[in-house]
């Protein structure tokens, strides 16, 4: 089956073909997922279709959030964001052996959304084969090393990791994206 996928702002253009189409749309856990089939006519101009929502959390006090992010310019973030119905997205900058990424992003202050409902975060993510992977939240610069890992994240005994520790008396705000599994 041959399934495409966009993230949108709400309006776009695409050819449909005549005939039947399925049509599915989603946006996060607030909203009632649609799925329809469809009938486009020959000559077509518009279709219209509405997505319900189903709660308001926020309005009860809750952030929705995607804690973990990577390969994204923050702008994008926003937009995939808004349309998954998120509020909040840590954009983690990495490295993966000589590729470096968002690190130009972090500027300690958040991209907010124009309706002021979704803003991004990038942060660090700093790996470690042992101790895991530590997401740094809201630093002012990159965090280095971002990887002390081996070849495939860093390099083996990295001069670099021995850098990490004036990020210990930072006191950034940082969480654990997962723990390494021990045998």
């Amino acid at each position: 089956m041959d399934t495409s996928f966009a993230y949108v702002d709400g309006t776009f253009q695409v050819e449909l073909p005549v005939g039947e189409v399925y049509v599915e749309m989603t946006k996060g856990f607030e909203y009632k997922a649609v799925r329809r089939r469809l009938k486009i006519e020959a000559g077509q101009r518009e279709l219209r279709l509405e997505i319900g929502r189903m709660t308001d959390l926020r309005s009860q006090g809750w952030v929705s959030a995607d804690t973990h992010v990577h390969f994204l310019s923050p702008t994008t973030a926003i937009l995939e964001a808004q349309a998954e119905g998120l509020n909040l997205i840590n954009l983690l900058a990495a490295q993966w052996g000589d590729l470096f990424t968002n690190v130009g992003d972090i500027t300690n202050e958040p991209l907010v959304s124009r309706d002021k409902e979704t803003m991004v975060w990038v942060g660090s993510e700093n790996r470690q084969h042992i101790l895991g992977h530590i997401a740094m939240l809201g630093p002012s610069a990159p965090v280095y090393p971002m990887s002390a890992t081996g070849p495939d994240e860093s390099y083996l005994g990295d001069p670099l990791w021995k850098r990490i520790s004036p990020t210990r008396r930072a006191k950034l705000p940082r969480m654990w994206c997962w723990a390494s599994l021990m045998p």
